[in-house]
């Protein structure tokens, strides 16, 4: 635990750490694993005499044994050679995981399918009250890693790099049924496309997409031990589906009785006898006078509603 010369480590000093073996390392030397930022006495238990270096990240006991230090807590951070610890990544770093999911790893970016770090954020205690990677819209996926017995976490706000993960789908995005990938919106296996993403700091309650027009499923998912929810609205693929209709657009409407076949279409089309003058949420049918059709779109999630049609 010494440098060979009687001196004590001191902070900003590298040393490796396997068990409860902590060894002087050089910086930059490939056993250089963890860099000291911090040093205590142990006049507390190790995890709470490293909360007040905000880069720490795990705290080591030396040893009784050692002569010098003994009974000295180092507050260490992973150094750019530790490349298996979550708590090493850093924001535009890409990792990959098990597939138990339990250990992860540094990896060049764009070698392969990988996990991108758009940012990282520091929070107190977990469970995460407060939001979580709000300000990283592109956010697709939380990953927290509690630190120092629960009282630090550490919070990586990443996307995922696999072109067909759904959790990455854009606006416009096709899924295939049961939402287990994306594909091409012309394919067959194509079922619903994506209409809007979002993030909610509270679990959504149903109707989860009441805001947006057609929207006929929903998909949530929440990271556990903080606030952040991913809500994703999926609607059929059909760009001229009628329950897209806002008020202004004009409608095809050839079979005045079955209302799946009406449809959106320019207003210069011949075919569009009709437009859409009001639309409200729920499926009351209710409409002003004038109304020459009405058109309901019944939905769990939300996207439902009346749609007023006047010939035009």
């Amino acid at each position: 635990m010494s440098r060979g010369d009687g001196v004590r480590l001191a902070v900003g000093d590298c040393v490796d750490a396997a068990g409860l073996s902590v060894t002087e390392a050089a910086c930059g030397d490939s056993l250089a694993m963890y860099r000291i930022v911090g040093r205590e006495g142990r006049d507390q238990p190790p995890s709470s005499a490293c909360l007040k270096y905000d880069d720490a990240t795990t705290a080591f006991l030396v040893p009784e044994t050692d002569r010098e230090d003994a009974g000295t807590v180092l507050c260490v951070a992973p150094t750019r050679v530790n490349t298996t610890v979550m708590s090493g990544l850093q924001a535009g770093d890409c990792f990959i995981k098990s597939t138990t999911g339990s250990t992860v790893m540094r990896v060049t970016c764009g070698t392969r399918v990988t996990i991108d770090v758009l940012g990282v954020e520091v929070h107190q205690p977990v469970p995460i009250a407060e939001p979580v990677c709000d300000k990283l819209p592109a956010t697709r996926a939380v990953y927290v890693e509690s630190l120092f017995g629960g009282a630090r976490s550490r919070v990586l706000c990443t996307r995922s790099a696999d072109p067909n993960a759904v959790v990455q789908a854009e606006i416009g995005s096709c899924i295939n049924e049961g939402a287990h990938a994306l594909v091409a919106c012309d394919a067959p296996a194509a079922v619903m496309r994506l209409l809007n993403v979002r993030s909610e700091t509270v679990d959504p309650v149903a109707p989860e997409c009441a805001n947006v027009l057609g929207a006929g499923a929903v998909n949530v998912q929440k990271t556990e031990g903080t606030t952040f929810h991913l809500v994703q609205c999926f609607g059929p693929i059909p760009t001229d589906f009628i329950g897209y209709a806002a008020v202004g657009d004009c409608i095809a409407a050839p079979n005045p009785t079955v209302a799946s076949l009406a449809r959106i279409t320019d207003c210069t089309d011949p075919t569009a006898e009709f437009q859409v003058s009001e639309r409200h949420q729920g499926n009351d049918g209710k409409c002003p006078l004038g109304t020459e059709r009405t058109i309901t779109n019944p939905s769990d999630v939300g996207g439902d509603g009346t749609i007023c049609l006047r010939r035009r």
